[in-house]
């Protein structure tokens, strides 16, 4: 199956589905790209296309915080984090733009049409143009000079991990809450992720267990710090460090979260009350 995608001035792309998992958004690093200079209404990362190989019907997730509708023979809406089959010839609509769902395009001899080096094809509007001629090239011996291809930008992080604290102060007297939320943005299935903090004395910090995630699947987790009341963290600014990887699913990508904190300080004393200083001297 394939998939057209047009926007409100007529310009229309075709691209393949020939990966399991691909990708919607307005950031570069995404499978299908909806760039903000063709239409809005788009977020990084707006939706996700379930494409098993070989079969008719595909599932497309919402990774929006907004609806997605869905056109087909009957509309559907689909909310934030839902998912829903589509077939061929049902239109998905994300912002400005459009994103009909067609057979592949038909064969010559076996072989598909050529529609390009990259599997894509790009119509820009309107679709009838007349082409005039040209005249013959003339070799001449000036050699002009390319730019360089651009490199392909990365692919997108399979982890993600966000840290909020209600403050910046550690006080003597109370503790200091905060969240962490860990998301599988990956296509693996039930994975374990770790998390180290690093900064701060391990008396100091108390956090829940890490989460096992299935895609697009988020887990927040409890971090609370507390005043040591000792030289174990002195006064003054210290950087918490939390680590967040999961080595087994995705050996080469982790997240690093830093949070500055402010240690307030500790003031220790002690009285000593001589009831009869002759006898405390002898």
């Amino acid at each position: 199956m394939w998939v057209e995608i047009s926007d409100r001035e007529g310009w229309v792309k075709r691209q393949a589905l020939d990966r399991l998992l691909i990708h919607i958004g307005s950031d570069p690093r995404n499978d299908i790209v909806l760039h903000p200079s063709r239409g809005g209404g788009v977020v990084a990362r707006h939706a996700q296309i379930i494409a098993p190989i070989g079969q008719h019907t595909l599932r497309v997730v919402n990774l929006s915080p907004a609806d997605l509708k869905l056109e087909g023979a009957t509309s559907v809406v689909i909310p934030p984090r839902g998912a829903q089959a589509v077939r061929v010839g049902d239109c998905l609509c994300i912002g400005d733009f459009r994103l009909r769902f067609i057979p592949a395009p038909a064969t010559l001899n076996g072989e598909l049409a050529p529609l390009g080096s990259s599997g894509t094809v790009e119509v820009t509007a309107p679709l009838a143009t007349v082409v005039e001629a040209q005249p013959a090239l003339q070799v001449t011996s000036q050699v002009e000079q390319t730019a360089p291809p651009r490199p392909s930008p990365p692919p997108p992080s399979a982890i993600e991990a966000e840290l909020h604290f209600n403050s910046d102060n550690l006080q003597v007297h109370a503790p200091l809450d905060g969240r962490l939320t860990v998301r599988n943005r990956g296509d693996k299935a039930g994975v374990q992720f770790h998390i180290e903090v690093s900064g701060v004395p391990e008396e100091v910090y108390q956090i829940g267990a890490a989460p096992v995630l299935f895609p697009n699947a988020e887990k927040t987790i409890l971090i609370r710090l507390t005043h040591p009341r000792s030289s174990a963290l002195l006064y003054g600014a210290h950087t918490l460090t939390v680590r967040v990887s999961a080595p087994e699913a995705y050996p080469d990508q982790e997240v690093l979260l830093k949070h500055t904190l402010y240690v307030q300080p500790y003031l220790s004393c002690a009285l000593r009350i001589l009831t009869n200083p002759e006898e405390d001297a002898a």
